[in-house]
């Protein structure tokens, strides 16, 4: 993962940076296009931004920011937006901080079998972490950080 990416905005676009190069960018009217969900309407740059190396959860926030700042009649659902985020980062985490024997169990796959056996693992340590941690614990997290980064729902 790349260190150190900051997010700037620029005339008529938002660029992220790496040092002093600039890695990826979304142009002003791309920042207010929506992925409509069960009638909830979500951020397509910030599912753009999944599975990018460079991304942290910070960046995420500072980009929702920008967007409700420049655009303050966007009509996001911030809330759950990122209740899905918050929970695959928890997830992440906790699975990165699982036991060896686990880890073990998961990455130690050589053949086609052993990846089936390594995706019924992932989906069981998914349900098994779902059970221990509070749904509405997410939402009260995803809600402070959204008043946090003063991002307008």
């Amino acid at each position: 993962m790349l260190d150190n990416v900051k997010i700037y905005e620029e005339e008529g676009h938002v660029a992220f940076y790496y040092d002093s190069t600039e890695i990826y960018r979304f142009r002003n009217e791309e920042l207010l296009q929506i992925r409509n969900e069960d009638g909830i309407q979500l951020s397509e740059c910030m599912e753009r931004l999944e599975g990018r190396r460079w991304v942290t959860l910070e960046l995420k926030y500072e980009l929702a920011r920008i967007i409700s700042n420049k655009f303050a009649a966007n009509s996001f659902n911030w809330q759950e937006q990122f209740y899905s985020i918050e929970y695959n980062h928890m997830l992440n985490a906790a699975f990165e901080e699982n036991t060896e024997p686990r880890k073990e169990q998961l990455y130690g796959c050589i053949s086609q079998k052993d990846a089936n056996l390594k995706a019924l693992a992932l989906i069981e340590f998914a349900r098994d972490f779902t059970q221990k941690i509070s749904h509405s614990k997410i939402r009260e997290l995803a809600s402070e950080k959204i008043k946090q980064y003063q991002i307008r729902n």
